[in-house]
């Protein structure tokens, strides 16, 4: 496969010039991956725990494969994987912190009398009507129900049915839908109530809310790297950060730029290092993996805020 044009240089240089970050980065993802995760000391439903530990083996893949492209100054394609990483490091959030608050408020035709039976309802961190209170609460339970509902219900039906409408892929969503079994979502639909089953048959996230509510509802650090950071990074995903790819290095002409600055690389890496603590310290702190656990995440932690340190003198 071609490289771009001085790329093995520019990628030696900025390996050696961010050394400690890098270092850092594959110290936390080895040391993570080799603590035991078949042993839970907490008290946590096991279904909530299994949907974790498989979105961390998706944490760890997405984590994995920053680091590879930093590696070789490809900043660009790191920070949608950091986007990536955020999703699902909420994910992970939703599903194992104790105290997730969502309302859900009945929709009424406008001008319907009093005492109208609702036929939709909506999900909502705020309502003129209610103040989340504890008795929005959800459990762990309930959330994880929520999340594997959620993943049944989109392959049942959204996805299938936009398979059938790609030239020449109708009669495999049609065998793909006659695979799926009527009795599974009706035992989702009974597990999770009619409520919540309009909800997430008539929306496409595992919540009901939008990606800004929902780190809103999980914690209030996640929505302020929802409005910091993910939405700048949600044009690369959109295909719109063309001016990314501009260079003008005598400043009279343009030309594209293939490779990312050391700037990009450092600020990819770090985004994508502190999340990925975040998401460890989650599975930890609800999980529970033991003393050992404890010892690595706060040594990594102490690395990470001291390689923070040193790049802002």
């Amino acid at each position: 496969m071609h490289r771009f044009a001085g790329e093995e240089e520019r990628s030696a240089q900025v390996q050696e010039s961010l050394a400690d970050l890098f270092s850092l980065a594959e110290s936390l993802y080895n040391a993570w991956l080799d603590l035991d995760r078949n042993r839970w000391f907490e008290n946590i439903p096991n279904e909530s725990a299994n949907l974790a530990l498989l979105l961390d083996v998706q944490a760890c893949r997405l984590y994995r494969s920053v680091i590879e492209t930093c590696q070789r100054c490809e900043a660009y394609c790191a920070s949608i994987l950091v986007r990536t990483l955020f999703e699902t490091t909420l994910g992970v959030g939703f599903l194992l912190k104790k105290d997730v608050r969502i309302i859900v408020d009945p929709v009424l035709p406008k001008g319907a009398p009093p005492g109208t039976p609702p036929a939709k309802y909506a999900a909502k961190i705020s309502s003129k009507a209610k103040n989340r209170t504890r008795k929005h609460l959800l459990s762990r339970e309930l959330r994880a129900n929520l999340y594997a509902a959620h993943g049944y219900f989109a392959l049942e039906g959204r996805e299938t049915d936009s398979l059938g409408k790609f030239p020449g892929s109708y009669h495999a969503a049609r065998r793909l839908k006659k695979g799926f079994d009527p009795a599974i979502a009706a035992e989702y639909e009974k597990e999770i109530g009619i409520e919540w089953t309009y909800i997430l048959r008539h929306d496409t996230g595992y919540s009901g809310l939008s990606v800004k509510d929902l780190a809103r509802a999980i914690d209030k650090s996640f929505l302020r790297w929802y409005e910091a950071i993910y939405s700048s990074q949600s044009r690369a995903v959109h295909g719109t950060d063309f001016l990314r790819h501009l260079d003008s290095r005598d400043g009279t002409s343009l030309e594209g730029r293939a490779l990312s600055s050391e700037n990009e690389v450092r600020q990819s890496l770090w985004a994508a290092t502190g999340l990925f603590l975040t998401h460890a310290h989650i599975v930890h702190g609800n999980i529970g993996l033991g003393t050992s656990a404890d010892t690595v995440l706060h040594h990594l932690k102490e690395k990470f805020m001291g390689v923070a340190g040193s790049d802002a003198k």
